[in-house]
């Protein structure tokens, strides 16, 4: 048995949607690597985000079932002039929470309706890290980054 070629493509959909609802609730622009452009009106938000997956890594358990492992990576940037600095704080605690939560994992094939087929979660006992960065005087940003493992078993 081999890996379904359709599940990266299905993982990488799943977590852009779930990132994509998570940042609109929050007024926060995001482009994901590989899936979205990084448009004018996204170069000039004061408040953005970039979200990039690593993985996933796929490893046979069974005849018919797969572990997956996969990383996301999050970065927050906002400008530093535009007042509250507690806003750039806000935004990405609501991503960090967004990133604490399981993940459904969707077909976005040719099927119409979406099928879940696993939920991808969180590594038991792993990190959500938050990692807030010195801003550079030249740039005037402030950047966070939110680096979270994720685990999901796929099955044939």
């Amino acid at each position: 048995m081999t890996v379904n070629p359709n599940w990266i493509r299905w993982l990488y959909a799943s977590v852009a949607d779930h990132l994509h609802t998570a940042c609109a609730a929050v007024s926060l622009p995001l482009v994901v690597d590989f899936l979205d452009e990084r448009s004018d009106d996204w170069m000039a938000s004061a408040n953005k985000a970039e979200a990039s997956i690593a993985g996933p890594h796929f490893r046979q358990t069974s005849p018919t079932g797969f572990f997956a492992t996969f990383g996301i990576f999050v970065v927050i940037s906002s400008h530093k002039q535009t007042g509250d600095n507690y806003v750039h704080l806000d935004k990405a605690g609501a991503v960090a929470q967004a990133l604490d939560q399981c993940i459904i994992v969707k077909d976005y094939g040719t099927n119409p309706t979406p099928v879940e087929i696993t939920k991808a979660k969180p590594v038991a006992n792993g990190e959500n890290s938050v990692t807030h960065l010195r801003p550079s005087e030249i740039e005037n940003l402030v950047h966070s980054t939110i680096e979270v493992e994720f685990t999901a078993q796929f099955t044939q």
